[in-house]
């Protein structure tokens, strides 16, 4: 939801400095979210792979 709220920011600009930055900044900040959370989900797997936890596919 927030990529497209960035998205919109960005594309409704209008070549004003500050809202391109703000919409880039919030565009980077769901990208690295969804980064942290994808990692986490891995990191998460690999631990109960290592410890052999059942139920972990």
């Amino acid at each position: 939801m927030s990529f497209i709220y960035g998205a919109a920011i960005i594309a409704t600009s209008r070549a004003d400095a500050g809202r391109l930055n703000k919409g880039k900044r919030i565009v980077a900040g769901a990208i690295v979210g969804l980064l942290f959370a994808l990692m986490s989900v891995f990191i998460i797997q690999f631990i109960a792979r290592s410890l052999g936890l059942p139920g972990i596919q």
